[in-house]
């Protein structure tokens, strides 16, 4: 099971200054925000924190880039892709959008080991048309966002 535990980052190295910890921490808290709307199965604030996620991106990605971190910068580029996608408020469209914002969040974790408190990674092997699917949620009680209440804790930890 995987567990983070506080922040480093935006240009994905380990001195990353208390700003750019900040944003990467907001963009966490608006995509936690719509994995938890999507698990409670209402579509209500979810163009709108994935909007939030697409200005914070945004902001880093105005700023010069060092040849250390093209590659956080394309994993930057790619959940700010998959955000600015998330539109409407059709739950199951939302759902199939959010596979590929929560692909972009877990290769982010994956590539450079951020330490976000109590945040775990899971992945439902149903999602996706069958073809599985990973989130990030917040606690190790499951909470699938792509199933909700109906399959609430259908999923296994990503390892």
């Amino acid at each position: 099971m995987i567990v983070m535990a506080s922040i480093a980052f935006v240009g994905c190295s380990q001195a990353a200054d208390v700003k750019s910890q900040a944003l990467m921490l907001g963009v966490l808290e608006n995509y936690l925000a719509i994995q938890q709307k999507l698990a409670a199965d209402t579509a209500a604030g979810v163009e709108e924190d994935a909007q939030k996620i697409l200005r914070k991106i945004s902001e880093a990605l105005n700023k010069p880039c060092k040849p250390e971190e093209i590659a956080c910068a394309t994993v930057m580029q790619k959940i700010s892709v998959a955000a600015s996608q998330m539109k409407g408020t059709d739950i199951q469209t939302l759902r199939k959008q959010f596979v590929e914002l929560s692909q972009a969040m877990v290769d982010y974790f994956k590539k450079f080991n951020p330490k976000w408190e109590n945040v775990y990674a899971f992945e439902c092997s149903m999602a996706n048309d069958n073809k599985g699917a990973p989130w990030l949620q917040r606690g190790s009680s499951l909470k699938n966002p792509y199933f909700g209440k109906a399959m609430e804790s259908c999923g296994a930890p990503i390892k």
